[in-house]
């Protein structure tokens, strides 16, 4: 068996050989005619094109390889490719972390989001109650307000009935004892103990008395103009005798 075999001729000539970027030895009308209608490697399929082919010489009597470096700063095409390969997987790795660490913020997001909403909602809720509790407190604080005023003006009329109870009372007291009897005038002064009904009672009395007076004072002074007139006219009708 030879030192190299074509993977695509199956052929175990070693002449004009050449080298992929990744690494892969083929004969060069072999991979030429293969990227003519194929872009990538036949071994490992990795992308590849004509240009990138470099010239392999091999030294039989040393059984190793001699690669022509012409315009290419690489030496070796295999480790560089083993090097990109492992740092491909590596970032390959990188990104399914990234991807399903963002698959779980976007999972956390939502139901951060649909609890927000729901926050949002009984927010709202709390709030319209609030304000329907509001405006039910001052429906009440006016009933209560209206209410207290009926009790204030129920409480004014009742004073005033009380009052004017009194007041019949007293008058109807006076009547008894200006129309009345002695008798009658004592009885009542006995069963008067409120001493504001009395005041009345004495202040009505006071009343009628110095009204009295003064019809009697007005009578006297009409008696003494009428006793005037009388004695003029007496005068008068001797003189015409």
């Amino acid at each position: 068996m030879g030192l190299f075999t074509c993977p695509i001729c199956t052929e175990d000539s070693t002449d004009d050989l050449v080298l992929t970027k990744c690494g892969h030895l083929f004969h060069n009308l072999c991979v030429s005619q293969w990227l003519k209608s194929n872009k990538i490697c036949p071994s490992c399929r990795a992308r590849t094109v004509v240009k990138d082919l470099r010239q392999v010489y091999m030294n039989s009597s040393e059984d190793s390889f001699r690669m022509s470096q012409i315009s290419s700063p690489h030496k070796d095409y295999s480790a560089a490719f083993k090097k990109c390969s492992a740092l491909n997987n590596s970032l390959k790795t990188k990104c399914e972390s990234l991807e399903s660490s963002l698959a779980d913020l976007q999972k956390s997001y939502t139901i951060k989001q649909e609890e927000v909403e729901k926050q949002v909602s009984l927010r709202a809720d709390l709030e319209r109650k609030h304000t329907n509790t509001r405006q039910h407190v001052s429906n009440l604080q006016a009933k209560l307000t209206y209410q207290a005023g009926d009790a204030q003006m129920c409480k004014e009329l009742k004073s005033k009935v009380t009052g004017l109870q009194r007041e019949v009372s007293t008058l109807k007291g006076l009547k008894t004892i200006l129309e009345g009897t002695t008798e009658d005038a004592e009885e009542i002064l006995r069963n008067t103990s409120d001493r504001e009904t009395m005041a009345m009672l004495v202040t009505g009395l006071k009343r009628d008395y110095n009204s009295l007076r003064k019809s009697k004072s007005d009578l006297l002074s009409h008696s003494e103009s009428l006793q005037k007139q009388l004695n003029y006219s007496r005068i008068a009708n001797q003189k015409l005798q």
